[in-house]
């Protein structure tokens, strides 16, 4: 007969309202278990967790974590590090984080591999007062009944376990050149044979025999993969119960750049299966100064909101396709603003009883001119000799006009990037007025 072992914990409400019938990793009463929290941030394959998580002298541990669509993804092999609050691990795409997603972070629950996992089929569901429930519910023994988790009712005999019960496939980001694959399965088989099938016409290889794990990381250079898991029984192979998975990623096309005076406009290939596309603009540290969706394979941005995003005047543009298949990692280009040409043509206009008047030929996507003044050919424009700044051009100039005056001026073009305050950025122009 099955022995059912009856459950009951209370718990807060965060998350999905779980519903009667519905399965549950168990995070108590689990030896070793139940280290939960939130993932901070991701940096490569190194997960920083809010809580510190205990090995317990192990090699391996494993974390379950909720998917963008409140779906658990898991078991995630994870290998600990110096730091109690980071672990190594493969990162599934599209993964949460509380340092880029704010408090939709993705919850975690971390265990030792060597502690056995234990679900439960939720029975009931009670309030127990202000934001708090009582889960009610029977141990069952997941991946062994057909369908999965379907266990027969009380005081019937179980029926046999299935030797493969399902296949799971992942992206998990780049590695080197190569695309990385985390495949999960599970089933009562002792054995499984893993091959995979790179899509470049050899058909399908050998990754693994007699595995006994249940799970394999897989690289290919092919965006797209199938996986075929088949268990062994008694030391046979049972082909006909093989599961395969197949993965195609939507791979993100290279970005071409226009540069002029006045915008930067971004265009690429259109991609198969896509339903639209995010461009995000990075500073050069990396920080998310902005994103935005589009349908279309052209995008523009002018100057001004370049300067309005903080960028300055070299920065990153993100492109990464939005559809129903994983997405690869995104493609990324950097961009330099050009420096607007030194104004032609300056020249004095008039000497005045207090000072000058200039004049200069129009600088294409300049929105103004600054002019700085020195005592020497040679002088270093700066926010201390800064005398005029002019939308048109020309302009009056104040300085001392006594006998035996020499006045070096310096003009350069300035826009929403290259403004008075980076003189050093930009071509100049120099005139000299003597008496």
């Amino acid at each position: 007969m099955l022995n059912r072992t009856a459950v009951e914990f209370e718990t807060g409400l965060q998350g999905h309202l779980p519903q009667p019938g519905a399965k549950l990793l168990l995070s108590s009463n689990m030896i070793d278990w139940g280290q939960t929290g939130k993932v901070l941030d991701i940096d490569g394959t190194q997960w920083l967790l809010s809580e510190p998580v205990r090995f317990n002298g192990e090699p391996e541990g494993q974390l379950f974590i909720t998917g963008t669509n409140g779906a658990a993804l898991g078991p995630i092999p994870v290998t600990p590090t110096s730091h109690a609050r980071v672990v190594e691990g493969p990162v599934p795409a599209s993964t949460k984080t509380i340092k880029d997603d704010g408090m939709i972070g993705a919850a975690y629950l971390f265990g030792p591999a060597s502690e056995e996992l234990c679900y439960i089929r939720l029975l009931a569901v009670r309030p127990r007062g202000q934001d708090k429930i009582t889960i009610i519910g029977d141990i069952i023994h997941d991946e062994v009944y057909d369908p999965p988790g379907e266990a027969p009712a009380k005081g019937e005999l179980p029926s046999l376990a299935v030797n493969l019960a399902f296949v799971n496939l992942q992206y998990t980001g780049e590695s080197g050149a190569d695309y990385a694959f985390y495949c999960t399965w599970a089933g009562g088989a002792s054995a499984f044979r893993i091959e995979a099938d790179y899509q470049d016409g050899n058909g399908y290889i050998l990754v693994a025999d007699n595995h006994t794990s249940s799970n394999v990381t897989i690289t290919s250079s092919s965006t797209s993969v199938a996986v075929k898991v088949t268990p062994y029984v008694g030391g046979t192979l049972y082909t006909s119960e093989a599961i395969t998975k197949t993965l195609s990623l939507l791979v993100a096309p290279a970005l071409d750049v226009v540069v002029t005076e006045t915008n930067v406009s971004l265009s690429w290939t259109a991609v198969t299966g896509a339903t639209g596309y995010s461009v995000t603009l990075l500073d050069m540290e990396g920080n998310d100064k902005g994103a935005e969706y589009t349908t279309a394979t052209i995008m523009s941005k002018s100057i001004a909101d370049l300067a309005a995003a903080g960028v300055g005047n070299t920065f990153d543009f993100k492109l990464e396709v939005i559809g129903d298949a994983d997405a690869v990692a995104p493609s990324i280009v950097s961009v330099t603003l050009p420096v607007l040409a030194a104004p032609a043509d300056f020249s004095l206009v008039d000497r005045l009883a207090g000072g000058v008047s200039l004049a200069w030929s129009t600088v294409s996507g300049a929105t103004g001119y600054a002019i700085w003044r020195g005592d020497a050919v040679d002088f270093t424009p700066g926010n201390d000799n800064l005398v005029a700044v002019a939308s048109s051009t020309s302009t009056t100039v104040a300085c001392d006009m006594s006998t035996g005056y020499h006045h070096y001026f310096k003009l350069g073009a300035t826009n929403a990037i290259y403004d008075a305050d980076t003189p050093s950025l930009l071509a100049m122009s120099s005139l000299e007025v003597t008496e």
